[in-house]
């Protein structure tokens, strides 16, 4: 601490700031016309409430008066407090704080250890005229070998391509924030505009954030697998819940025991289905089918969990290695979708061909330009369906390693073919 302040500093208890001006008249004229500044003491009780920086100093009372109705602006306030610290006697004040000026050894210290990353400096020809750390650490490259060099000299042309409006953007004055791919890598990048000796420059500062784009792509494919896991659930519940429903109605009503056992049936039905649907909407990483199952067998199974109405059923068996429960799913997404886009006496139809099976039907048909669209999440073409079952079967188709063609049956109605299925003879 200074034991004399380094020139004529002064500094009261009572700030301008907080003088209202409806006391400017009284307070702040009383105050300049007496000099009634309490003199330091160090240990009197304003002492002990006061901190260094708010200690008064010593009064004045040789300062011309301020009279009545004589200005009390702000800066006639100012022109009398100038006068006064001309002539107060100086106190003892600490040092102000104050702030340290890095010297070159402080500043390579500040560009070699930037974590992960680089930092440059380039010019309005978008050259680079300071580059570090020493050693960048994604092309492990000397910072040296970048000197003088242009964007265009140092990186394939579609990445020069993609720097050059941002950082000439820079240069105009205009800060940017972006990613790019390079070397199978993703950085971040963040640009300032900078002015030394009266010329542009901007300042770059780059990282490699791979990992956290991963991480934050990931999480969305999650969210959109929950997302779709609760509209399959929603989805093909329906029915089962339907057929059970209305089952234990009818034994309500009868008595036959009979009915108990078809809501048992469903009621397991709804159990398998909830796994293979949790199943279908977790990673891809789960082992894929392990069991040999009749196409005639598990298509009378989903059959029976549909409102078939009138419609027809017709099955060429074929035996394949399967997962049983998602290849039921399978067929009744698509039983649903035949009967509701095709009526209440459609037929369908099941069979093998070459590497794999088809599911086709009597009904109106899918057109050319929308084939492409049913398959994705949430697509509908009428009949009050929400565009989950052709997601549900392109997931099991997935899940399988099937390929799906959707083309026209005979009389034009749908026609799905699942080609890859591994046939046992």
């Amino acid at each position: 601490m200074s034991t004399a302040a380094s020139g004529f500093e002064v500094s009261f208890r009572t700030s301008l700031t907080t003088v209202s001006s409806r006391s400017r008249n009284g307070t702040v004229r009383q105050l300049l016309n007496s000099g009634s500044l309490i003199e330091p003491n160090d240990s009197g009780p304003e002492a002990a409430n006061t901190s260094p920086f708010q200690r008064p100093v010593y009064r004045s009372p040789n300062l011309p008066r301020i009279e009545e109705g004589q200005s009390t602006s702000p800066e006639a306030i100012l022109g009398r407090l100038f006068v006064l610290t001309r002539i107060v006697r100086t106190t003892q004040m600490p040092d102000p704080p104050t702030q340290i000026s890095p010297g070159q050894e402080a500043m390579e210290a500040l560009i070699q250890n930037f974590p992960n990353g680089v930092l440059v400096l380039f010019d309005d020809d978008l050259r680079y005229r300071v580059v570090g750390p020493e050693v960048l650490p994604f092309s492990k490259m000397e910072a040296t070998e970048l000197l003088g060099q242009s964007i265009h000299d140092l990186f394939p042309e579609r990445t020069a391509n993609r720097l050059e409006p941002e950082l000439r953007a820079t240069i105009r004055g205009e800060p940017r924030s972006f990613d790019i791919e390079y070397d199978d890598r993703v950085h971040h990048i963040e640009t300032k505009p900078a002015e030394i000796d009266g010329d542009t420059y901007g300042v770059l500062a780059t990282q490699d954030v791979t990992q956290e784009r991963e991480t934050a792509t990931a999480l969305e494919r999650q969210n959109e697998r929950l997302d779709q896991f609760a509209s399959m659930i929603s989805h093909d519940m329906q029915n089962p819940l339907s057929i059970a429903t209305g089952h234990l109605e009818l034994y309500q009503e009868t008595g036959d025991p009979a009915h108990l056992t078809k809501v048992e049936e469903t009621l397991t039905r709804l159990d398998d289905l909830t796994q293979d649907l949790l199943t279908l909407a977790q990673s891809n990483d789960v082992p894929g089918p392990s069991e040999t199952a009749s196409l005639d067998t598990v298509a009378q199974s989903a059959w029976e969990m549909v409102d078939t109405r009138d419609a027809t059923l017709e099955v060429s068996d074929l035996q394949i290695r399967t997962d049983r429960g998602q290849l039921q799913a399978l067929f009744e997404n698509l039983f649903r979708n035949a009967i509701g886009h095709g009526g209440d006496d459609v037929t369908i139809r099941i069979g093998p061909i070459e590497d794999g099976f088809y599911v086709e039907d009597t009904g109106t048909g899918i057109p050319k330009e929308k084939r492409e669209d049913v398959f994705e999440h949430g697509f509908s073409t009428g009949y009050g369906g929400n565009g989950v079952g052709l997601t549900i079967v392109t997931r099991i188709a997935k899940r399988h390693d099937w390929s799906i063609e959707l083309t026209e049956e005979q009389s034009g109605g749908a026609r799905f073919e699942f080609i890859d299925v591994e046939i046992v003879d």
